[in-house]
């Protein structure tokens, strides 16, 4: 095991301890959970199923770009797969997904890591756009001392549409890597280029971060807690962020810490910030499972032969 995984494993180790702490230290109440009632546990249900739906309808927009045309049992069904693995372990539904594309319609992975990565630039360029927007709202009209996050989020939006920008050259060495890192060059520049499909996926990403916005937003709810809508939006930008970074626990713990700092830093507190991200996971992972069970896609990645 090499320096970089064994810090991985301390740093996430260190993350779910805290937040195991916090949760007995802080005497986090989610007894309010018992007492939701019907409408609130439909929207997130509700919020929960569009999620996956609007994750399943980029995934099926981008593959079709290379030839595969998914049905909607397999982009539903891959789409809650990977929604229930990314959130135990950082990136393990990409993997699944790309190994079931392999299998089935033989998609080299070079290109999904390719196709994923620009449509990772793309989210975060969304949220860091948002981000910047909602702390300067805030800002104008709480009065918070946030204008450092406003430039950090400007700084994200102009790094990284200047990465989009950026000229990829080819490699020039014939290998197995060359290969490799020329497929993951070609399916980026691709989906940059296809303009149709550029705006497709920002107008998805619009869509979850509304999304995500108004799960958490009906949890802080169900919670009783008083959160307005822009705080969701902030947190959910700011958590979008995180889940990029690679931690082997994905974002478990460092998620909840994350959002409970900008939640006491904008006057929302501590408590609620963490109470209320740990509720929205819990319910999204809860709804993603059963859809990936009901969609038979829990094994389906690992079969050598499957039909859907």
């Amino acid at each position: 095991m090499n320096f970089s995984k064994i810090a991985n494993f301390i740093i996430s180790t260190i993350f779910i301890g805290i937040f195991i702490f916090l949760i007995y230290r802080l005497k986090i109440d989610f007894y309010a959970v018992g007492e939701i009632s019907f409408l609130q546990f439909f929207l997130l249900f509700a919020l929960s199923i569009l999620t996956i739906s609007t994750n399943g309808s980029k995934l099926r927009n981008i593959v079709s770009v290379f030839g595969i045309r998914l049905n909607a049992r397999e982009w539903f069904g891959i789409s809650s797969l990977n929604i229930t693995l990314n959130n135990v372990f950082f990136k393990a539904g990409s993997l699944a997904t790309s190994n079931y594309l392999k299998r089935k319609y033989d998609f080299p992975y070079m290109s999904f890591v390719g196709s994923q990565g620009a449509d990772q630039l793309i989210l975060l360029l969304s949220n860091a756009i948002m981000g910047a927007i909602v702390c300067q709202y805030i800002v104008s009209i709480q009065g918070n001392d946030l204008q450092w996050m406003v430039a950090c989020y400007i700084a994200l939006a102009v790094a990284l549409i200047l990465l989009m920008q950026w000229e990829f050259r080819g490699v020039s060495t014939e290998s197995r890597l060359a290969d490799a890192l020329r497929r993951v060059r070609d399916s980026l520049v691709g989906i940059f280029k296809n303009r149709r499909l550029f705006f497709i996926l920002c107008g998805h990403n619009a869509t979850l971060i509304l999304l995500n916005s108004f799960r958490f937003y009906v949890c802080c709810w169900v919670l009783q807690l008083d959160v307005p809508f822009t705080h969701c939006l902030l947190f959910n930008t700011a958590m979008t962020f995180l889940s990029a970074v690679p931690l082997l626990q994905s974002d478990i713990g460092g998620r909840e810490i994350l959002v409970g700092l900008l939640s006491e830093a904008i006057g929302s507190g501590f408590n609620t910030g963490l109470t209320a991200t740990a509720v929205d996971r819990i319910f999204l992972l809860l709804w993603a499972f059963l859809c990936a069970v009901g969609c038979k896609m829990i094994f389906a990645p690992f079969h050598q032969s499957h039909k859907i």
